[in-house]
């Protein structure tokens, strides 16, 4: 197998496993995951109507805390073209370091970063991001308008550095 058919293999496997990583967690994150309970913990909805009469649930000290505001479908856009984008960015950068010619224009990251530097990096931000809007952002009502922005940077940024590396001349 020759060297560029190694470094192509190389890239789809990392695309795979990025794939294999985002799924679930856009799943868990939009609610697309359902947890259900064994047949012998669950009821019917007539039997649960009367258990909450019988037993209503008891009010708590402490301030209601959401889960969040729901997901649009822009929401879920966005999520998946940032994913796209800073995983473009991540795999054009790899592979124009392999190459002598070409060196990481990042200060931080330094000329010559190894690969778990560069998506270690990658991911330091994004989970930063999505901490921020999904976690901090939790209980505010322009959440929604927040997933949108902070996506919506990472994906337009993610594809923009991909597009530049892929046209580098690394030859």
């Amino acid at each position: 197998m020759g060297e560029g058919m190694k470094r192509r293999t190389g890239y789809l496997v990392a695309a795979i496993i990025c794939a294999i990583i985002s799924i679930p967690l856009i799943m868990g994150i939009t609610g697309c995951s359902k947890t259900y309970l064994p047949p012998e913990q669950s009821m019917t909805i007539e039997e649960w109507e009367k258990d909450m009469q019988e037993n209503p649930p008891q009010s708590s000290s402490l301030p209601a805390r959401t889960d969040g505001q729901a997901w649009t479908g822009w929401n879920k856009f966005w999520l998946a073209s940032a994913i796209g984008g800073q995983s473009a960015d991540a795999i054009t950068t790899l592979n124009a370091l392999e190459s002598s010619y070409c060196r990481e224009a990042n200060p931080i990251l330094g000329g010559s970063p190894g690969d778990i530097a560069i998506i270690g990096s990658k991911l330091a931000l994004f989970g930063a991001g999505l901490w921020y809007t999904e976690y901090y952002l939790r209980d505010d009502p322009r959440q929604q308008k927040a997933r949108n922005a902070i996506y919506a940077t990472f994906a337009v940024i993610g594809a923009g550095l991909g597009v530049w590396n892929y046209n580098q001349q690394c030859n």
